[in-house]
């Protein structure tokens, strides 16, 4: 399902915020409509510093939405370079990636409309934002270079690690001493671990974690078994009674399984960090001291 309603003939196009209006009815502007005499000719200071606050709050809230808007077209990417395989699913596929591109646009043209209202009325009011809140990292959105995002996912080539590290403003700003507060100096910026992206990577460590359990598990309960064959096998030749050739036949499978279980164990040596028991059951502090490595070629 889509993250956000594509564009259709129903989304409105323009950004005016008195559209909408019918003829017959007054339009009342808002205090960003006047110019600083008017502001003062008419009183509207304090109306002014209201809508500077609801801008604010507006402005954070249409910048979630650009950045839901470049994430679902992000995805869509993804989908094309993963399930795209005939001429009419990359059509298809591109057709869809297209209209999202469409929609991050929208997104971003109705944050740019808020944030010139927004800037127009701290010019008016002659007040700046605060340097080490929020709202100081905002600013206009560049629709061709901020909207761009390479994948859903970590980098993975040296062409996206390159772009991942000239990110757009929209996905990265920086904490401030005491933690508590958010500020931009010059183009120095601490990227914020995105949601979606912290979960996915946590889903992946997690998975990782569970396949090297399961791999380690594997190689012991291997070993187990055939040292159980060998025991089997001893315990028959051991037997009274038996026939010279049937006994000579118990020692040669005991000693197969003694050799298959012998090259379980060193193959599990190999692929253990030094120092890990080979009886150790969890695994899943994948790097860290007394952790267990296993190649994925096993």
């Amino acid at each position: 399902m889509p993250l956000l309603p594509l564009l259709d003939e129903t989304t409105p196009t323009s950004l005016d915020d008195n559209e909408g209006e019918d003829d017959g009815e007054e339009i009342l502007a808002l205090p960003s409509d006047f110019n600083a005499e008017e502001l003062v000719a008419y009183d509207l200071n304090t109306l002014a510093v209201y809508e500077l606050k609801l801008r604010v709050g507006l402005a954070f809230d249409l910048l979630q939405q650009v950045r839901e808007a470049v994430k679902h077209s992000a995805a869509h990417v993804e989908q094309k370079t993963q399930d795209a395989r005939t001429k009419r699913d990359h059509l298809k596929e591109q057709t869809k990636i297209n209209a999202s591109r469409d929609r991050s646009k929208f997104e971003a043209r109705r944050y740019n409309h808020n944030f010139s209202r927004l800037q127009t009325l701290r010019l008016l009011l002659q007040t700046p934002p605060p340097a080490d809140t929020m709202e100081a990292n905002l600013r206009r959105i560049d629709l061709n270079n901020d909207l761009k995002m390479v994948s859903l996912l970590a980098n993975r080539t040296a062409g996206d690690s390159k772009r991942l590290a000239n990110m757009s403003w929209i996905w990265s700003s920086e904490v401030s001493e005491e933690g508590a507060q958010w500020a931009t100096k010059g183009t120095e910026h601490m990227l914020a671990s995105d949601c979606a992206h912290w979960h996915r990577t946590r889903m992946q460590k997690t998975q990782a974690d569970t396949f090297v359990n399961y791999t380690c598990g594997d190689f012991r309960h291997a070993y187990a078994g055939y040292d159980t064959l060998r025991n089997c096998w001893l315990e028959v030749a051991q037997r009274e009674g038996i026939a010279p050739g049937a006994r000579a036949y118990a020692h040669q499978q005991a000693a197969m399984y003694a050799t298959m279980r012998d090259e379980i164990r060193l193959a599990f040596d190999k692929v253990r960090k030094p120092g890990v028991d080979r009886e150790q059951m969890d695994h899943t502090m994948v790097g860290a001291p007394g952790s267990c490595s296993v190649k994925l070629s096993t």
